[in-house]
């Protein structure tokens, strides 16, 4: 292991004072950050707790397998008949909501991190995607959007896309 004050005579005064508070600043920012992203950043504007759209985003996955486009997307802890899968316009949207068992019993709970609520993502379809040929599959929390690709695709009205449970 290299002793960092043998390296330290070799910059500038100055450019070391820069290092310090560049750390300094990034952990200003980190910490603004995670204030922000892991509290309830609306309890301060009174806002509902409708608004708090960010709560709970899933991860995805967008990939070409052949010719077919897929939509992979983490949920877990939501059911499958939480979860809405709909086509409008070209447009693709997952939504759902994760809700709190309340049956629950109360406890001294000293750390809650897990975050309940409804979510919502949507996706533009490319121009190759064929709107009639779409399925979803959901299998231990992980739902699975296929959309077929086509050199005529058609743009159709919106429907809602059945989700079958594996």
């Amino acid at each position: 292991m290299t002793n960092t004050k043998l390296l330290a005579p070799k910059f500038p005064a100055d450019h070391l004072s820069a290092v310090t508070t560049f750390d300094e600043l990034h952990h200003e920012m980190n910490s603004l950050f995670g204030r922000f992203f892991h509290r309830d950043p609306f309890r301060a504007f009174n806002l509902p707790a409708q608004m708090k759209g960010f709560d709970l985003m899933p991860t995805v996955d967008v990939a070409e397998k052949g010719n077919a486009y897929e939509i992979t997307v983490e949920l877990p802890g939501i059911a499958e008949k939480d979860v809405v899968v709909t086509l409008e316009n070209g447009v693709l949207t997952i939504s759902g909501e994760k809700k709190e068992d309340k049956n629950e019993e109360k406890k001294n709970v000293h750390i809650s991190e897990r975050r309940y609520g409804s979510f919502q993502r949507s996706f533009s379809l490319p121009d190759d995607a064929d709107d009639q040929k779409i399925s979803a599959d959901f299998k231990n929390g992980v739902l699975k959007v296929a959309v077929a690709r086509t050199t005529q695709a058609k743009k159709n009205g919106a429907r809602q896309i059945a989700i079958k449970a594996s």
